[in-house]
């Protein structure tokens, strides 16, 4: 509900704001970039104490959103690979020097990069919650031992062979391998009619193929 709820203050908010300024505040930009840029909407108001407050608040925003839904996942991730080698601060450095070394502005630089990238990233995602919800739901029917999924103890549920569960990766690689093609090839993204492609469809595809 509170995302529901931040989400509608947040449409309302921003077409309001949108509306009630003239074009001329807004330089000749396009609508839509106001709409999508609460930094168009600053600049129009005009006033240097809001623009301020609205900067500090673009940075908190920023790194508090980085920090929880990036930063943190990521080294718990990095420290679950190498539990006895790697803990939350080490994990933390190392998805900071990834995040610097694969230079993730430069995805900005293209349109076409850009789609590529959230395409194939949707390609790898879309079987992986394939996997995740047909073992939890189908197989599992809800049910999860949460004791076992914190030890490595070779008769927890959760051990499968030597920590590896053979038959969901044997369900994620061909999956992925599928989504990936429709969304990464070239020819496959004018195939439909008007232009469009498979691209976008990559996602539904991913776990519909391991279910």
């Amino acid at each position: 509900m509170n995302f529901i709820a931040f989400a509608l203050v947040t449409v309302v908010v921003t077409a309001g704001a949108a509306s009630y300024f003239s074009a001329d505040q807004y330089r000749g930009q396009d609508m839509f970039k106001v709409i999508t840029d609460p930094v168009a909407i600053v600049q129009a108001i005009k006033n240097p104490w809001i623009t301020i407050i609205a900067a500090v608040t673009f940075v908190v925003a920023t790194i508090g959103i980085n920090v929880v839904a990036n930063f943190v996942s990521a080294s718990y991730d990095l420290a679950n690979v190498a539990p006895h080698r790697i803990d939350f601060r080490r994990g933390g450095l190392i998805s900071a020097v990834l995040a610097i070394v694969i230079l993730p502005w430069n995805l900005f630089s293209s349109p076409v990069v850009i789609v590529y990238f959230l395409g194939g990233l949707g390609a790898l995602l879309g079987p992986l919650f394939g996997v995740i919800f047909t073992d939890f739901f189908r197989i599992r029917h809800q049910r999860c031992k949460v004791s076992d999924l914190y030890h490595e103890d070779e008769k927890g549920l959760y051990f499968y062979t030597k920590g590896w569960n053979l038959k969901a990766i044997a369900a994620l690689v061909p999956a992925a391998v599928v989504a990936g093609v429709l969304a990464l090839v070239p020819a496959l993204q004018t195939f439909l009619p008007g232009g469009s492609g498979l691209g976008p469809y990559s996602w539904f595809v991913g776990p519909s193929w391991p279910a």
